[in-house]
């Protein structure tokens, strides 16, 4: 028998367990409870392959879901940087949209209906610019041949287009100008279709697309011995934008497709986007410095002495060789197929081989080369037994340019015919080569008068 102390704890003891009983229920249950509670708290305690499977869905919809949440949390920070690099560019870059503009079918053209000016660095100025509705420098062109006027389209590159040249003191310009005041009876339009950075394969392509649209009775296609050779062959130059051709087994021209899509794409990004632009620019500035890093400053980066040797001292080489050579197979075959489509179309060619500074100043042309192994008339002797072969009119200016320049040197600034001695035509280079283009056509429509006139004579 305990003693009172003993018994009021044993009746408080009594009291909690019975208070327990009450509120958890009989005996029985809430054993249960208690055990299934410790059943569901226990991670090692076995589960049924129905609870298994909910975990395992479950925990992969977890996954998917905190993927996808990363990913757009990602492209979220993505667009915002784009946004953040855009407004930057715009504020404290003074980038401007390129002239030049992707197209899917002609590769490239300048920005239609474009007028502004611009400044060049070549020429160290503004320039003003305008081009028309075809993408092309100059002012608006009818379709239609106005009746009694003589139209001479003149195809080529960035020496034709001249954008570092003030428009009327272009060679397009200046032999419409020409062979206007020669001969007040018949009036001669010439059509400026000069696209930087453009290669015979293109140019045989805007004529084909463009160009023969507007009957041209003359076509003059620019032969740009600075690198011409290189952008007509793949092997040589890589650019997304240039239209290629190869020369199959058969000896037939295959045109490499341009995507189409991409050309729409960048061609918008140009349009819309100054950190697009800005970027393309800053790579392509940092492919040029490591791939002209070693070359004289002198040249400016025009001679290009790498093992692609885009057009740089292989056109004048004498001996050449593997790619050189299938790149003269290329050259020849698309003047061949130009010629004789003009010629199809009832219109006149000529080739026109436009010089370089080296062929001008003898100090620049490539000193250090073992005698014999490059020439600066081989480009013009390579060109002249083209057309020689295939029937096709050529004017080589070469001659004409070193008459120019007596000194042959580019010490001598006031005779420099190319921007900085090397680049493309300043005015006095544009002038000379107007001169010789404007005289050939006059002599060519003498001639072609002259046979027509015997012809009813007859």
């Amino acid at each position: 028998m305990g003693t009172p102390e003993s018994a009021s704890n044993g009746g408080d003891m009594q009291t909690t367990v019975t208070g327990k009983r009450q509120s958890a229920g009989p005996r029985g249950s809430f054993v249960g409870a208690a055990a299934g509670q410790s059943a569901a708290s226990d991670p090692t305690a076995p589960m049924g392959e129905g609870a298994r499977a909910k975990q395992s869905a479950a925990a992969g919809k977890h996954r998917v879901r905190t993927f996808f949440l990363k990913l757009a949390t990602l492209a979220c920070t993505l667009v915002i940087l784009l946004f953040v690099a855009e407004g930057a560019t715009r504020l404290f870059s003074d980038i401007t949209p390129p002239l030049l503009c992707n197209h899917p079918v002609l590769g490239t053209t300048y920005l239609p209906d474009f007028a502004a000016d611009v400044y060049i660095p070549e020429c160290d100025q503004k320039v003003f610019l305008r081009f028309n509705s075809l993408g092309m420098r100059g002012g608006p062109v009818t379709l239609e041949k106005p009746e009694g006027v003589r139209r001479v389209a003149v195809i080529g590159d960035s020496f034709i287009a001249a954008v570092a040249t003030d428009e009327d003191k272009t060679i397009v310009r200046l032999v419409e100008e020409q062979l206007n005041k020669s001969d007040p009876s018949t009036r001669w339009e010439v059509i400026n279709f000069g696209i930087s950075a453009s290669s015979t394969g293109q140019e045989l392509v805007l004529y084909r697309e463009l160009v023969r649209k507007y009957k041209p009775d003359v076509v003059v296609c620019a032969y740009c011995v600075m690198n011409d050779l290189g952008d007509n062959c793949r092997r040589l130059t890589s650019s997304r934008a240039r239209i290629y051709f190869d020369v199959n087994e058969s000896g037939e021209l295959v045109q490499q497709q341009l995507s189409a899509k991409r050309a729409t794409l960048n061609a918008w990004l140009n349009r819309n986007s100054r950190f697009y632009v800005w970027q393309r620019h800053a790579t392509q500035k940092a492919i040029n410095s490591l791939r002209h890093g070693a070359h004289s400053s002198k040249v400016g980066g025009w001679l290009d002495l790498g093992p692609a040797d885009p057009g740089g001292q292989g056109i004048y080489n004498t001996s050449p060789d593997g790619d050189l050579a299938y790149a003269w197979q290329v050259s020849e075959k698309l003047i061949e197929t130009m010629h004789n489509e003009v010629r199809a179309d009832g219109s006149e060619f000529l080739l026109v081989a436009l010089p370089t500074g080296l062929q001008v100043c003898d100090d620049l042309f490539f000193p250090d080369a073992e005698a014999g192994t490059v020439d600066r008339y081989y480009p013009d002797q390579r060109l002249s037994e083209i057309c020689g072969r295939i029937g096709a009119p050529i004017l080589l200016l070469t001659d004409r340019f070193r008459e120019a320049s007596p000194h042959h040197s580019s010490e001598h600034e006031a005779e420099w015919l190319h921007y900085d001695g090397v680049g493309h035509f300043n005015d006095r280079g544009n002038a000379v080569a107007a001169d010789a283009i404007t005289e050939a056509l006059r002599l060519r429509y003498a001639r072609s008068a002259m046979r027509d006139q015997l012809l009813l004579e007859r």
